[in-house]
């Protein structure tokens, strides 16, 4: 049986771990490989305990004196994949959704003999309206994207065949051997590194949550630029409301994911039982009630 890997490098993350986990292991990851980078809240000892539970490995990965913590971290799970097929590197704030499948398995099935790597778009969601930071779940909180012909998501991140790489760049890798397509299985060519020339969901999306709300962007751009040495002066992110304000779109209600909540409620349950007091339980609160604007497009 084909056998997927999940690599992630991941710095304080303890809020968003437990559910992002316990999604991926619903769509059929058979392990997971999570990087440390340095983090300073409880991400070490969730991480812990979770692998005691579930196919998970907590690999410690400093920052200081790497290049690039993102891609060295990447390059170094190669030597730990001897036992996969397949091969995806996505952060903790992306979600594989493969909505035109029953799951990762039979996505990567479905991909021809001749393709290596899939490129999958980014689809950004923006904060759905929603200011108040306290929530359960990011993939019920935020349902409203960006349209697809919205530029910013031609940026990409991959599944690959784990023989077929030669090196591993933060959106996408170098290949020994094959093809890389978009999720149409036809090529592309690349305005830069990690971002194509198009925009395709064939049955296939990164849902990227960036944004979330406010209060949550600013603490997430203060952690850093993980693909660059947290020693110099560039690697700090601008977590500006000018910036936030541009990636706060909301046009498109895109619903594609619920197809997996059911799955993911069941695994996100013994996720939380495994962690105990350790798992972070912000108050909930009631999400505001959103009018659909009368040209919003709905998909999924």
């Amino acid at each position: 049986m084909t056998r997927c890997a999940l690599v992630v490098i991941a710095k304080d993350e303890a809020r968003y771990l437990p559910e992002w986990v316990a999604y991926h292991l619903a769509i059929g990851i058979d392990r997971i490989f999570i990087y440390d980078n340095d983090s300073t809240d409880s991400t070490p000892a969730l991480v812990e305990r979770l692998a005691q539970s579930f196919p998970i490995e907590r690999i410690v990965w400093p920052g200081a004196g790497r290049a690039s913590p993102q891609c060295s971290a990447y390059n170094d799970s190669l030597a730990r994949l001897s036992d996969f097929e397949w091969v995806t590197f996505i952060d903790v704030d992306e979600f594989l959704v493969p909505w035109g499948f029953d799951g990762v398995k039979s996505f990567v099935a479905a991909i021809p003999a001749h393709i290596s790597m899939v490129a999958m778009n980014w689809r950004n969601f923006g904060s759905s309206g929603r200011s108040d930071p306290n929530y359960e779940n990011v993939l019920k909180t935020f349902s409203r994207s960006g349209p697809e012909s919205w530029t910013y998501q031609c940026r990409v991140k991959s599944v690959a065949r784990v023989k077929a790489i030669k090196e591993v760049f933060c959106h996408d890798a170098d290949l020994h051997f094959g093809a890389a397509t978009l999720s149409d299985f036809q090529s592309y060519t690349h305005t830069r590194r990690g971002i194509v020339d198009r925009v395709v969901y064939n049955g296939v999306q990164i849902n990227h949550y960036q944004t979330k709300t406010f209060d949550e962007f600013k603490q997430r751009m203060k952690l850093g630029n993980v693909n660059k040495d947290p020693t110099r002066a560039d690697s700090v992110r601008n977590g500006d409301k000018s910036r936030f304000d541009m990636l706060d779109q909301n046009q498109v209600i895109d619903r594609r994911v619920d197809r997996f909540l059911p799955s993911f409620e069941i695994h996100f349950e013994r996720v939380k039982r495994a962690l105990g007091s350790l798992m972070e339980r912000p108050s909930v609160s009631v999400p505001p009630e959103l009018m659909t604007p009368a040209n919003a497009l709905r998909v999924g």
